[in-house]
């Protein structure tokens, strides 16, 4: 058995890397044993920041929401700003947040329509139904509570890419693990195998020497804002 430590320490990119072995190493098996990592995920990022607005008469307009962390006081600001700029009305928008039933309103005097079934939609984040109709009203309450609490899970795959033991040709057999994301914003993660053992089965034996990783959230994008981060994994042959 080999242990390898993996750092994203010097990588240009957290969550897409490319890892290579000193030596080729015999492999059959790869289990993870230990993941440490930072909850510093955005809310919103590339892959789900955007809705659409259009006002009576006018025409369709993106709205895209800053990538960042935000509290509910400091979106529902953000949002007015946006909409706002993107279709001026006599009234301007209002967006508010009900601390009791956790739903956002998005409300003007004047009819408008909101559309989030695109394929960046922040429809999850604000509670809306991606597919449903919001069309010609004055204002539109959420159906789910407000959610900025970022990524539940995070999915670590590996392509590896090794030499057959019986047929000496390159092979390349893709794993995953999965590690929930159980603590707060700006915490860290630390998970091990005495929770429960994930383990990548390679079946016949390759010799093991690089491996691409990349990380993606539980909206299975690739997480952007992901900071330094490391994992210690099992290799048997």
């Amino acid at each position: 058995m080999n242990t390898v430590l993996i750092t994203s320490r010097d990588c240009s990119s957290h969550s897409n890397f490319r890892v290579t072995l000193n030596t080729l190493v015999k492999a059959k098996k790869i289990s993870l044993k230990h993941v440490m990592f930072p909850n510093c995920t955005y809310s919103f990022n590339s892959y789900n920041n955007q809705f659409k607005l259009k006002k009576s008469g006018g025409s369709w307009v993106t709205i895209t929401i800053a990538k960042k962390i935000y509290n509910w006081s400091q979106l529902c600001s953000s949002i007015v700003t946006l909409l706002n700029a993107a279709a001026p009305v006599t009234t301007a928008f209002t967006c508010t947040y009900d601390t009791q039933t956790l739903l956002l309103t998005i409300g003007n005097d004047a009819n408008f329509e909101l559309d989030f079934n695109i394929s960046t939609s922040c429809h999850n984040q604000l509670g809306y139904v991606k597919s449903g109709t919001y069309a010609s009203a004055l204002s539109y309450t959420a159906t789910k509570p407000l959610d900025l609490s970022g990524i539940k899970w995070l999915s670590i795959n590996l392509d590896l890419q090794g030499i057959g033991m019986m047929n000496s040709n390159i092979t390349t057999i893709r794993g995953q693990y999965i590690v929930p994301v159980d603590v707060a914003l700006g915490s860290i993660v630390y998970w091990n195998d005495e929770h429960y053992k994930q383990v990548i089965d390679v079946g016949a034996e390759i010799d093991l020497k690089t491996f691409t990783v990349t990380v993606f959230g539980d909206m299975q994008n690739e997480i952007e804002t992901l900071k330094e981060w490391s994992m210690i994994l099992e290799i048997y042959s």
